[in-house]
C-alpha cells in the first residue's frame, strides 16, 4: 500500500520500500509502524497518514524525493507553507497587509481567512504606523544581556511576547490542515521559542480541543473561549 501525509501534503510512503530515513523496512505496514515514529516534513503522528491511489502518490513521491537534497532551513518549511496555503496566504517575508498580497480583504461570500477584514485598511494602518517608530542605538556602559524573562502561570517565558490566539482552519485556511494539528504547531512553535502560545475554539471542533492540546503540550498554552456561560467553561477546565 502507499500512503502520503495528509498534515504536510509533502511526506509518501511505499510500504514495499519502506524508508530509511526514518528507520522502516522494506514491507513494513501501517500497522507496524512504531508509536513514536513522526513524518520527516511536518513531525505528525502516523495518523495522518492516508492510503492513496499509484496515479496520485507517484506524483507525491517524485515532488518528495525533490525535496530531500534541499537545505532544512527556512525557506524550505517557507514553500511547504506556500503549497499548503495555495490561494489563501503567499508566505511572504514581511506582512504588511498591502492590497497586493493575496490574502488582503474579504471576499464577497467567502470566509474572511488571512489579512484584514473588509478593505483591511486597519492592518495595513497598523502596519504602516509602526515603521515609524525606531529604536535608537546608543552605547553608555559596557556591553551585557538584558534579563527580560518574566514568569506567567507559573511557567517561566523568554521575554513578555506570547503568540495571538488562533482556530478555524476549516472557515479561514480552506481546512487544509486539521484543527488539532494547528494547535500542536502553533503551541510547541511557541514553545520552542521561550514563550506561551495561544489557541482559540471554533464551531467545527469539539469545545474543550483547546484544553486537551494544551494538556497534551504539558500546561504549555492558553485556550481561548468566545463568550459562553460560566458553567460550561467550567466543565471544560474540569472535564
Amino acid at each position: 500500500m502507499k500512503y502520503i501525509c495528509t498534515y504536510c501534503n509533502i511526506y509518501a510512503y511505499d510500504e514495499d520500500k519502506g524508508d530509511p530515513e526514518t528507520n522502516l523496512e522494506p514491507g513494513t505496514s501501517l500497522d507496524e509502524f512504531p508509536d513514536s515514529w513522526l513524518c520527516p516534513v511536518c513531525g505528525m503522528p502516523k495518523e495522518y497518514l492516508q492510503e492513496v491511489r499509484d496515479d496520485i502518490f507517484s506524483l507525491k513521491m517524485t515532488a518528495y524525493n525533490e525535496t530531500q537534497h534541499e537545505s532544512k532551513d527556512l525557506n524550505y518549511y517557507r514553500s511547504i507553507a506556500r503549497k499548503m496555503l495555495t490561494g489563501i496566504c503567499g508566505e511572504f517575508s514581511v506582512c504588511d497587509g498591502q492590497p497586493d498580497r493575496i490574502c488582503t480583504g474579504q471576499k464577497f461570500g467567502a470566509p474572511i481567512g488571512f489579512g484584514g477584514a473588509g478593505q483591511g485598511k486597519t492592518f495595513e494602518a497598523n502596519y504602516n504606523t509602526l515603521q515609524d517608530y525606531k529604536l535608537k542605538m546608543c552605547v553608555i556602559k559596557a556591553h551585557h544581556e538584558p534579563e527580560i524573562s518574566v514568569p506567567i502561570f507559573g511557567k517561566k517565558i523568554a521575554l513578555p511576547v506570547m503568540g495571538a490566539s488562533l482556530s478555524g482552519v476549516k472557515s479561514s485556511m480552506n481546512d487544509v490542515v486539521p484543527e488539532d494539528a494547528f494547535y500542536r504547531g502553533l503551541l510547541k512553535g511557541a514553545m520552542s521559542s521561550g514563550s506561551i502560545g495561544l489557541v482559540g475554539n471554533t464551531p467545527h471542533s469539539p469545545d474543550d480541543l483547546g484544553v486537551n492540546i494544551v494538556g497534551e503540550n504539558k500546561g504549555w498554552g492558553i485556550p481561548i473561549f468566545k463568550p459562553q456561560s460560566q458553567e460550561r467553561l467550567i466543565h471544560y477546565a474540569f472535564s
